[in-house]
């Protein structure tokens, strides 16, 4: 959300809009791009646009502000996932958020179309999806960690890849059953989990951790560069999306995606890539392992990612927020 944020910055400029970008909380790196919240002043001709994921004191801050209102939603993981968690209420209340904003905003807008239909169902108005979008030039040959794409790099030895939290909805239990299940397809099969966890995590420390599974842990962006430049497949058993940035990096990449069809996978994807509807993982792992083996069937399903791609263009995200703004 916080990369969205910049992003849709940088596409208002393009636009010709000035502004800034305001958080409550500014994390370490972020000073030159992000001011605090409390700098915020408007005037009755500006138009604010709210980035809408989890509950925030922003959100009620932002129905008393004196000026044309907007959110930009970026859905909310459903409070089943973390039952007993401290994140339950707070993703119950962001539900809560969301639907009091409705009939005070401006303009809505979805970052897929899953998510504006949630928007839809949450009774907001002016409705629209503006997705997500990937710089090509940010995952060039020149950004490739040298020395981890050595590390990865082995002979005869099939490298999946995901990149995700590790966080229930993720559902990288599934990842790790689907590694053994591949395992027996191609021995020396190879699963990289890239993410962030905390080594004392609950859900962590529920995770088997067989040999061949690796977690990097937070990855720098030019190892994480090199990490799909050497896989040879990307799977994702996430059952909560709102739009999935490292499916569309995948396919910028040219790695031939799995991912199990749910929320707004479909929706990002488009028809591309192979996706299932059921984890019936020795089927899963017999496509993955097709995927890597089959040269007509990998290069198809690249064919099919690489037409998919263009909806993800920075100019085409541009086009279709000009047309929302120029609406209002």
């Amino acid at each position: 959300m916080s990369q969205a944020a910049i992003g849709f910055q940088w596409l208002l400029r393009r636009l010709g809009f000035t502004g800034d970008v305001y958080a409550g909380e500014v994390a370490n790196g972020y000073a030159s791009l992000v001011r605090p919240a409390s700098q915020l002043r408007v005037a009755n001709d500006t138009l604010v646009l709210y980035h809408h994921g989890i509950a925030s004191e922003l959100a009620g801050a932002l129905l008393h502000l004196p000026c044309r209102r907007g959110v930009v939603f970026h859905n909310i993981t459903p409070s089943r996932f973390y039952a007993g968690s401290r994140l339950e209420e707070a993703l119950n209340a962001g539900r809560a958020q969301l639907a009091a904003m409705a009939h005070r905003v401006d303009l809505s807008l979805g970052v897929s179309h899953f998510n504006a239909s949630e928007l839809r169902v949450a009774e907001h108005r002016n409705v629209h999806t503006v997705p997500l979008f990937v710089e090509p030039d940010r995952f060039d040959a020149d950004a490739v960690d040298e020395d981890f794409a050595r590390e990865l790099h082995r002979e005869n030895s099939p490298l999946v890849v995901s990149v995700s939290r590790l966080v229930p909805h993720k559902r990288v239990e599934d990842l790790i059953a689907l590694h053994r299940e591949l395992d027996r397809l191609s021995p020396g099969a190879r699963t990289l989990i890239v993410g962030p966890y905390a080594k004392g995590d609950r859900y962590f420390k529920t995770l088997d951790k067989p040999a061949g599974v690796t977690f990097t842990g937070t990855l720098t962006h030019a190892e994480l560069v090199a990490a799909y430049r050497s896989a040879d497949a990307f799977v994702s058993m996430s059952e909560h999306e709102g739009f999935g940035v490292p499916l569309v990096e995948s396919m910028l990449m040219r790695v031939p995606v799995l991912a199990y069809s749910a929320t707004a996978v479909p929706h990002t994807l488009g028809g591309a890539g192979v996706q299932f509807t059921e984890k019936r993982l020795a089927e899963v792992a017999e496509a993955a392992h097709l995927l890597v083996t089959d040269r007509a069937l990998r290069e198809a399903v690249l064919a099919g990612q690489d037409r998919r791609l263009p909806a993800f263009a920075p100019p085409a995200v541009e086009g279709a927020l000009r047309g929302y703004l120029d609406s209002l």
